[in-house]
């Protein structure tokens, strides 16, 4: 397929957004915002609030057409003014890429809590619908991204505008059926998923995350980013154990057509019942179906239900539904390891909010009951300040032992998040000890008796942010499996 964009396209394309221009008769054959890439013929797109110019000049040397932005730049080159380039970037994309959503179905997940766990969770039902087919489905999550052409570990939770819309296109170019995504509070806020329409829209949970200068200013911001997403869908799954129950309910369109889930509430559409586990797996039934689920946390059927309840919208059977959960395994989420001391447990998690940390220690006690806490985990730099109080504040009710360490520090020292988060404990002995890998062997040095050992925060993630770099380093699974031999 030729990917191009007229003039007039691109001035239908930006209808309300565009302000003036001083285009002739260009035709773009790429549209980037990364000016070592720019090929001639390209538009290119000044963004971010601290734009440097010579980028813009970078890629006008590299055969850039004209420019997209909001104000004039000093440069001899055609100019494109829109009012908020933000929401002018995806109807760009939209219209360079000829609104590739449309060719399959499209579920987008947003949450709190959970996004990445059932969106590989439904995933993995629909590769198994598929199996006999010979076709794959599409994901783009925080874990990995995979488009029938990409396959690789993501960056962002939810893409950029320009990588996202190339993901929809090499899907329908790959010709898959099915493409699952997370949608998180900064992507729909920030217009990433702007122009989507997606046939299915998932609302997992809401709790306060994400509050910090540079994300959501207070917790409002953040509830009303994630509410954007039903003005984007055709259909919703609706979890009626979130908080703020009533305020999401109310917010639903009324063209949108509703499908509701429930871990305790019989009028759901989908409410598990029967629910059990042994700390290695969870049983429940739903619609008179037995469904055994081969990952433990108590909080994962909800996931599971929000999975099944789109599976079914689908057409997808119970068989394979059953099929996938039974054999599901999620990497970096609620991974349970036992080496040769068979009375400790280490469990690494992804939990990194208060609703994710209250829910890993309520599952902890439901499954190991009797047996002492150690948690492991950090706070990322300069961001998400709230976590420092909120997971302290968690730890503190149920933790026996608190061991502070790296999570993605960025320009922050260590030691100073570490301490920042110590003085919101109370009661809890809290050691911190920087490197990651030494606060595993320091954890296993503090164990007596039975014993959970709960590493937290960074799962199978192979880098920590570091001065805005990823700087590559052991996962918490690859730090376990090497202590332990297993």
């Amino acid at each position: 397929m030729d990917l191009s964009l007229n003039v007039t396209q691109v001035r239908a394309a930006l209808a309300t957004e565009l302000i003036a221009d001083t285009l002739t008769n260009q035709v773009f054959t790429q549209v980037s915002y990364n000016s070592k890439k720019v090929i001639p013929g390209a538009l290119f797109v000044c963004k971010g609030a601290k734009f440097n110019v010579a980028y813009l000049e970078e890629a006008i040397e590299n055969g850039a057409l004209a420019y997209i932005s909001e104000v004039a730049y000093p440069v001899a080159a055609a100019w494109i003014q829109v009012k908020d380039i933000r929401v002018a970037i995806p109807k760009l994309a939209n219209a360079f890429y000829t609104t590739p959503f449309a060719a399959f179905q499209l579920t987008g997940i947003t949450g709190t809590k959970g996004k990445s766990t059932t969106t590989i969770f439904l995933q993995r039902i629909l590769d198994t619908y598929l199996a006999n087919t010979g076709k794959t489905s599409g994901i783009i999550s925080s874990i990995n991204t995979y488009d029938g052409i990409v396959n690789e570990e993501s960056s962002l939770t939810t893409p950029e505008p320009l990588e996202l819309f190339e993901h929809f296109h090499n899907a329908r170019q790959s010709a898959l059926p099915f493409v699952t995504m997370e949608v998180s509070s900064q992507g729909l806020k920030y217009h990433r998923v702007g122009g989507v329409l997606f046939d299915v829209g998932v609302f997992l949970n809401i709790d306060k995350d994400h509050i910090s200068a540079i994300e959501h200013p207070d917790f409002e911001d953040y509830f009303q980013s994630k509410l954007m997403l039903f003005k984007q869908v055709k259909h919703l799954v609706i979890n009626l154990d979130s908080a703020e129950i009533d305020r999401v309910l109310a917010a639903i369109p009324a063209h949108v057509t509703v499908t509701t889930i429930s871990a305790s509430n019989p009028a759901a559409d989908f409410c598990a019942t029967n629910i059990s586990t042994d700390g290695y797996s969870i049983k429940f039934q739903v619609s008179g179906e037995e469904i055994d689920l081969g990952i433990s946390g108590l909080f994962n059927v909800e996931n599971a239900l929000a999975a099944i309840a789109v599976a079914r919208h689908y057409g997808i059977p119970f068989t394979a539904i059953k099929e996938a959960l039974s054999e599901i395994r999620v990497p970096g989420r609620m991974e349970l390891f036992i080496g040769e001391n068979p009375n400790l447990v280490t469990i690494v998690d992804y939990a990194h909010n208060r609703l994710s940390y209250e829910r890993l220690f309520q599952s902890c006690e439901e499954s190991f009951p009797g047996f002492k806490k150690i948690i492991i985990f950090g706070c990322p730099g300069h961001k998400a300040l709230n976590r420092r109080v909120d997971l302290a504040e968690v730890s503190d009710e149920y933790a026996d032992h608190i061991i502070l360490t790296m999570e993605d520090p960025n320009a922050e020292p260590v030691s100073e998040i570490s301490a920042d988060i110590a003085k919101n404990v109370k009661h809890t002995p809290v050691s911190i000890v920087d490197d990651r890998v030494e606060s595993f062997a320091y954890a296993l040095s503090l164990v007596e008796g039975k014993t959970v050992i709960l590493f937290v925060g960074k799962g199978d993630e192979t880098t920590h942010k570091i001065h805005g770099k990823a700087v590559p380093y052991p996962s918490d699974v690859e730090i376990v499996r090497g202590a332990l031999n297993l």
